[in-house]
C-alpha cells in the first residue's frame, strides 16, 4: 500500500506541473501570413533600391526571364509551405510535400545548366557589386521570421527544415534580385548575387539542429 501511496504522490505531484496547451493552428494557416509578409517586405526593399530599368520590357516580353522569374517565386512559396508542414511531426502524413520544392529546385539547376551551356560566348564579367548586399537585405527578415516560426513548431527533421529554410530564402531573394539587378547571364548572377544564398546555406547546415531543435 505504502508504494501505491508513493506511486500516487508522485502522480500528483507531476501533475501539479503540467499546463494546458493550445493546438497549433493548420499549417497553412499559420505560414500563409509570413509568406505575405515577405512578399511585401521583399517589394519594400526592391521600391527601396530602385528596380532595373528593363524590368518591365522584360516581364512582358521575355519569356526566359518570365519563366525563371516565375520559377524562383515558386521555389519560395513551395518550399515555405513544405516548411510548415515539417513543423508538425510526421508532417501530418504529407510527406509528400517535400517533392515539390526539390523537384522545382531540380528544374532550377537544369535550367541554369542550359543558361550557362548556350551563354558560354558572351563576355564575362567578374566583379563584386551592390547586389550581394541588396540580397542579404531582402533576406534579413524573411530568414528571421521564417526560422522563428519553424522554432515555435516541433520538427522532427531538422535538416530537412534547414533545407527548406534555404530554399525558401534563395527562391525569394532570386526573384527579387531578378527585379534590381542588370546582370543578366547566369554565370554573372551565380558567383556574384547568389553568394548571400551560398552564404545562407552553409550557415543552416553547420547548425540545423540547434536552429530547429524544439
Amino acid at each position: 500500500m505504502s508504494k501505491n501511496k508513493d506511486l500516487d504522490k508522485l502522480i500528483g505531484s507531476l501533475s501539479k506541473e503540467l499546463e494546458p496547451c493550445k493546438p497549433m493552428a493548420h499549417p497553412l494557416i499559420r505560414v500563409l501570413p509570413l509568406i505575405v509578409i515577405s512578399i511585401l517586405y521583399v517589394l519594400a526593399i526592391i521600391l527601396l533600391i530602385g528596380p532595373r530599368n528593363d524590368w518591365m520590357p522584360k516581364m512582358y516580353g521575355e519569356l526566359s526571364y518570365i519563366f525563371e522569374f516565375g520559377l524562383s517565386f515558386s521555389i519560395f512559396v513551395s518550399a515555405a509551405i513544405a516548411l510548415a508542414w515539417l513543423c508538425v511531426p510526421g508532417m501530418r502524413g504529407q510527406t509528400w510535400l517535400k517533392a515539390v520544392p526539390v523537384t522545382l529546385g531540380g528544374v532550377f539547376l537544369f535550367w541554369a545548366l542550359l543558361r550557362i551551356i548556350f551563354e558560354w560566348s558572351e563576355p564575362f564579367h567578374f566583379a563584386f557589386s551592390s547586389c550581394s548586399l541588396d540580397g542579404f537585405i531582402m533576406l534579413a527578415l524573411p530568414v528571421f521570421i521564417l526560422t522563428l516560426f519553424s522554432r515555435r513548431g516541433a520538427t522532427t527533421e531538422p535538416w530537412w527544415s534547414s533545407f527548406m529554410a534555404v530554399l525558401s530564402f534563395a527562391g525569394l531573394g532570386w526573384a527579387g534580385l531578378r527585379l534590381t539587378c542588370s546582370a543578366n547571364t547566369f554565370a554573372q548572377s551565380l558567383v556574384v548575387h547568389f553568394v548571400p544564398f551560398v552564404t545562407m546555406g552553409v550557415v543552416f547546415a553547420l547548425f540545423a539542429r540547434r536552429i530547429f531543435k524544439w
